[in-house]
């Protein structure tokens, strides 16, 4: 039997955690303060860069939050396996098992739109808005998993997304891909929507609502696009406090 395959090489290592049932856990009172205890540990990490909660805008959405945290290195729980300290942390934080339906797993950005990194990616003043496309796969369908890698623009919507109303200020588009062995979503799609500059979300719920009607390839099984907010209270960065990025990568991407 082979050995177990640890994390790729990468230059950075990203989380995305889906959080689809969120009761609060029994020792805080509300799902958000659960996170920041659970955060509390995270950012003592030494490969922790920072960590963004996206709120989604649709109570009704399926996916309630999803948190995208960025790492320089492969040495975090997510990535190797929890350890008992960590899995102690997340029991309150988040509850016991079954408590609240999270989806986490590890990540790299596997391509983006502009054809440079764009992780960690902060957004880019506090009127962004972030839409978030989250993709399962057959993985039996490897020759139509291969040309959905091949051309994720087209099969993914990133290009329909680039080709939204230029009102909403959508320029760049990211691409990840899980390398966890724990079911969570195979890829994810990441847009900063930066032209709403008032309460009004309306033209970005209607460009949401066609995305929504976009047809994926086959070996697609399930997908689900939202809208989201990260407030800045949303955003941790080390205890020790913020500091910079890996060369070649920057907090906030041109």
């Amino acid at each position: 039997m082979a050995a177990p395959r640890g994390p790729p090489q990468l230059s950075l290592y990203l989380v995305f955690n889906a959080f689809e049932e969120i009761p609060p856990p029994p020792d805080f009172p509300t799902f958000v303060e659960g996170w920041q205890y659970t955060g509390s540990y995270v950012r003592k990490n030494k490969c922790f860069l920072a960590t963004q909660l996206h709120r989604n805008i649709d109570p009704q959405g399926k996916y309630k939050f999803i948190n995208h945290a960025t790492f320089d290195g492969p040495d975090f729980e997510a990535f190797r396996g929890p350890s008992k300290e960590f899995t102690e942390v997340g029991n309150k934080g988040q509850g016991p098992p079954g408590h609240q339906k999270f989806f986490p797993g590890g990540y790299e950005e596997f391509a983006t739109s502009t054809g440079k990194p764009l992780a960690p990616w902060l957004q880019r003043d506090n009127n962004s808005l972030w839409i978030l496309t989250g993709f399962n796969v057959d993985k039996g369908k490897e020759a139509e998993l291969a040309d959905f890698e091949k051309n994720w623009g087209i099969n993914s919507g990133a290009d329909f997304i680039l080709n939204a109303p230029k009102e909403l200020g959508i320029s760049k588009v990211g691409f990840y891909k899980k390398f966890t062995p724990r079911p969570a979503l195979d890829y994810v799609i990441r847009a900063e929507i930066t032209g709403i500059k008032d309460d009004s979300m309306t033209p970005a719920l209607e460009f949401l609502k066609k995305l929504r009607e976009f047809k994926y390839p086959s070996c697609v099984t399930a997908s689900d696009s939202g809208l989201y907010k990260t407030d800045p209270e949303y955003v941790m960065y080390p205890e020790a406090g913020k500091r910079d990025p890996p060369t070649g990568h920057s907090w906030i991407p041109e």
